[in-house]
């Protein structure tokens, strides 16, 4: 906890510049992994979304790093937008059809890791909620801003139908891994 003394904050713990350049690292290859997952993506004729494992690069950076995987993925974010990097899948942007689902990865990675960091209880049954809430966040947020292209009357058909197979197997996929994941945890 941080110490005030008059207009000024005292740090309890020494904040230096290896431990800053440490974090920014952490961040910069989280963002790098996410961007991979980004390329990984199959291309629907029929709706603007694409199939991309995305989500799964966001479940795991919030399993391996906790709630820094917040700072990840707004690298990332921040890497498609300002730094204009073509890592967004399709180069979908804020503004299209795409962005609903790109505003909720840091809200999602947030609610997987900070769930995952929580040392009591069974991390399976920790893992499936707060997975579970990290959909329910990524299709509201993408659904509602889809709906603005696409209609309300298809928003469905087009955002979530034709990807509820395809999250369901990446959700395994990663409870698969978990116990290895879960090995190298809290060495960053």
């Amino acid at each position: 906890m941080n110490t005030m003394i008059g207009k000024h904050v005292v740090l309890d713990k020494p904040t230096t510049v290896k431990s800053v350049v440490r974090e920014l690292s952490i961040a910069a290859v989280g963002a790098l992994f996410l961007a991979v997952t980004a390329c990984v993506r199959v291309p629907l004729p029929f709706t603007p979304v694409p199939v991309t494992m995305q989500t799964f690069g966001i479940f795991t950076l919030g399993v391996f790093l906790g709630r820094k995987a917040f700072f990840c993925v707004l690298v990332y974010l921040a890497g498609g937008t300002v730094g204009g990097l073509p890592i967004f899948a399709n180069g979908a942007a804020f503004f299209g059809p795409t962005g609903g689902y790109l505003i909720s990865f840091p809200f999602a990675a947030l609610v997987v890791g900070y769930f995952c960091e929580k040392r009591q209880g069974n991390i399976f049954v920790k893992y499936f909620v707060s997975v579970l809430l990290a959909e329910v966040i990524i299709y509201s947020l993408g659904l509602l801003w889809l709906s603005h292209f696409v209609g309300w009357d298809s928003v469905l058909h087009f955002g979530l139908y034709p990807f509820v197979i395809g999250d369901i197997f990446k959700i395994f996929l990663i409870a698969s891994i978990l116990p290895q994941l879960l090995k190298y945890r809290g060495r960053f």
